[in-house]
């Protein structure tokens, strides 16, 4: 089968996202293609993510534990592969500590969405970004 990206959430139980293809004459169930809790990624995402992982010069690891294998060792490699550059390599946001704080560039203890919602804020304010048309974002 193909794949097909979606604008909306289709995680759901049992791998079906109780939709059906839309090309004509298929109607086919469609499947999610999130991955469960104990559940192995599938080997063409990992091996892509480990080709972005060799090419990264920053890694944000958002709200994550990075304890899970194998996705754990991709935030770990790019911190080893940049240590000692401050500019480069393992960014951190979690409440928790994790296992790679003392590789990271930079540790950020905070919700993900706080410190998101400021380093937006002070992009803006820098000239760097700008600042998202209220309107667009709501579909207007």
């Amino acid at each position: 089968g193909s794949e097909y990206e979606r604008d909306f959430n289709t995680i759901c139980p049992g791998g079906l996202t109780g939709r059906s293809c839309e090309r004509a004459h298929c109607g086919g169930a469609l499947r999610h293609t999130g991955v469960g809790f104990g559940d192995d990624l599938p080997e063409k995402v990992v091996e892509c993510a480990w080709r972005e992982s060799e090419r990264a010069d920053l890694c944000l690891a958002l709200g994550s534990s990075i304890t899970v294998t194998p996705a754990s060792e991709m935030p770990a490699w790019v911190a080893r592969r940049h240590a000692r550059r401050k500019d480069k390599g393992l960014v951190i946001v979690n409440l928790q500590a994790t296992p790679c704080d003392e590789q990271a560039a930079l540790r950020v203890n905070g919700l993900v969405d706080d410190v998101l919602e400021r380093v937006e804020a002070l992009l803006v304010e820098q000239g760097m970004l700008e600042r998202p048309d209220a309107r667009a974002l709501l579909g207007g």
